[in-house]
């Protein structure tokens, strides 16, 4: 199914892009992490209509529950076939140890070398970004000493690419993970830094693959609650056995209060713990003093890339079909709605 989402009042062109996004996460997060990415594509795509069709990997041809989402997944092995301007591969949960052992490493790297043979413009997300530059040039991720969760400072470089055109000298952005690719290692493979961070490492990274490539480690896409929900998730993990250690709190990210009633949670938690705190978690409290200050230049990434994709079909000279004017509904093609609650 494709997912026509509404441009802003005067588009710069009638014909769709194209973009197909390759969701890994698992079921209990497939409709936030869809809401992220096509909120954000929304969000960016104010000059242009951009079509978003997903694919899964875990869940080949499978389709999602009735329940307002965008509908059937494709089965990835039709990307070839989509006719895509662009790709979007996200995260997944971290497994544990190499990830060519992971059960879906053949898949991965078929579709790394799929975009890559295809020519398709992809943006490599998080856990996507560490098993796409193993596949290409052999660059092992690094664990660290603890989960990274926080809201970093990062700084632009001097690197010249078009994604960054327009955008300030630092800003802040969400990274939530375990591993790392080390900046020097992507150097040495020929990666272009583009932003780096002194907390986190390389930020944001590009590669010329024969097609352009973008990565990142961080997560421009993330909503203002969704390190918030990720802390609740591991805390959860935590009461219930599957974690060892109580997580620690989100850096940079919660106002004083907040913090506050999060410590009296923890005392309590390691005080007497039992599965049942959870409910007494202080989400709302929390959540009331969020705010997304990464919003704008994630915003201002994603519509530079949009720009190259429409630039690269002009330039290619491709024939694609233009749109109904209005855009039509019907079991094929609808209209997403971006407007749907962040948190």
């Amino acid at each position: 199914m494709l997912i026509v989402l509404a441009p802003g009042p005067e588009p710069a062109s009638r014909t769709p892009l194209v973009v197909g996004i390759v969701n890994n996460m698992p079921p209990s997060a497939v409709r936030a992490t869809e809401r992220q990415f096509c909120g954000l594509l929304a969000a960016a795509s104010k000059r242009f209509i951009v079509g978003v069709q997903f694919f899964s990997i875990t869940r080949p041809g499978a389709a999602e529950p009735d329940d307002g989402g965008p509908g059937a997944y494709g089965d990835w092995r039709q990307l070839e076939r989509a006719g895509l301007d662009g790709l979007v591969v996200t995260g997944a949960p971290p497994p544990g140890g190499d990830l060519r052992d992971a059960p879906e490493w053949p898949r991965f790297a078929t579709l790394i070398d799929m975009a890559r043979e295809r020519r398709i413009p992809t943006i490599w997300s998080c856990l996507a970004a560490h098993a796409a530059a193993l596949h290409l040039d052999g660059i092992q991720r690094r664990a660290l000493p603890r989960k990274l969760s926080a809201v970093v400072a990062c700084n632009r470089t001097e690197t010249y690419d078009p994604v960054m055109t327009g955008l300030p000298g630092s800003w802040r952005a969400p990274h939530s993970r375990y591993n790392e690719l080390p900046e020097e290692s992507l150097i040495a493979g020929g990666y272009d830094i583009l932003s780096r961070s002194r907390e986190a490492g390389a930020d944001i990274f590009a590669k010329e693959c024969g097609v352009p490539f973008l990565f990142f480690q961080g997560h421009p896409e993330y909503e203002a609650c969704t390190l918030l929900r990720e802390y609740r998730r591991d805390i959860g993990e935590f009461l219930t056995g599957l974690r060892r250690s109580y997580p620690d709190m989100p850096l940079n990210y919660f106002d004083p209060a907040s913090i506050a009633a999060l410590d009296r949670f923890r005392e309590r938690v390691l005080t007497a713990p039992h599965p049942d705190l959870l409910k007494d978690f202080p989400f709302g409290t929390c959540e009331q003093g969020l705010r997304a200050p990464w919003r704008e230049i994630a915003v201002g990434i994603w519509s530079n890339w949009i720009t190259s994709l429409h630039l690269r079909r002009v330039s290619q000279g491709r024939r694609t079909e233009r749109l109904p004017d209005p855009v039509m509904t019907g079991p094929r093609l609808r209209v997403a709605l971006p407007h749907v609650r962040a948190c």
